[in-house]
C-alpha cells in the first residue's frame, strides 16, 4: 500500500514538488524512524529533488554518519533499512553519490570520503537483496555543493549522500 502509493507519486515529476510532505511521510513514516531522530531533525536534514533522470532523496551527514566517518551509525542503517523495501519496489535503476564539504577531512581526502560513504550505502542496501546491478556510485568530494561552504549549516548540509531513483529511462540504455 505505501510503496504503491510511493511508485504513484514518483510516476509525475511533478507530485515530488507539489507532494513534498506526503512524499516525505510516505518515505520515513514514524515506524522506520530511529527513536532517537524526531521527524523536525529528519524534515531539516531530508531533501526531495526532481532530477531529469527522476527523483533524488537527499540526505545529509547527521542523518547517516558521525561527523568526518565513512561508517553508517545505528540511524542511519535504520533509515536505509526502512528505503530499502521502497527501491527495492520501484525495480529503477538507482545512482548513489556521496557529497562533502569543502573543509578539509581528517585521515582521508574529501574525495575518499565521499565515494566511501556512497558504498556504505550501497552496501546496506545490497544487505536488503536489491539486486547490485541496479546501482552506480559515484564521489564527488566537494565538486557539486548545494550551500555556500562560508557558513557551518551550509557546510553541514553539503556533506551529504544523495539517491538518484532513475524513474526515467534514457535512450541508449545498456539492457
Amino acid at each position: 500500500e505505501r510503496i504503491h502509493e510511493i511508485i504513484e507519486l514518483l510516476r509525475d515529476p511533478d507530485n515530488v514538488f507539489t507532494k513534498q510532505e506526503r512524499l516525505k511521510d510516505l518515505l520515513f513514516p514514524d515506524e522506520v524512524l530511529p527513536p532517537d531522530l524526531l521527524r523536525g531533525e529528519l524534515e531539516e536534514n531530508l531533501r526531495i529533488l526532481t532530477h531529469p533522470e527522476g527523483v533524488v532523496i537527499v540526505l545529509t551527514e547527521g542523518l547517516l554518519f558521525p561527523q568526518g566517518s565513512a561508517a553508517l551509525d545505528g540511524r542511519g542503517m535504520k533509515l536505509l533499512e526502512g528505503l530499502a523495501p521502497v527501491i527495492l519496489g520501484l525495480t529503477s535503476d538507482v545512482n548513489i553519490s556521496g557529497h562533502t564539504d569543502s573543509t578539509p577531512s581528517v585521515g582521508m581526502g574529501n574525495d575518499d570520503l565521499s565515494v566511501f560513504r556512497a558504498l556504505a550505502v550501497l552496501d546496506r542496501f545490497l544487505a536488503a537483496r536489491i539486486p547490485p546491478d541496479r546501482f552506480s556510485v559515484s564521489g564527488y568530494g566537494a565538486d557539486k555543493p548545494m550551500y555556500p561552504n562560508t557558513t557551518a549549516d551550509g557546510r553541514a548540509k553539503n556533506n551529504r549522500v544523495e539517491i538518484l531513483v532513475k524513474t526515467t529511462q534514457r535512450l541508449g540504455r545498456y539492457i
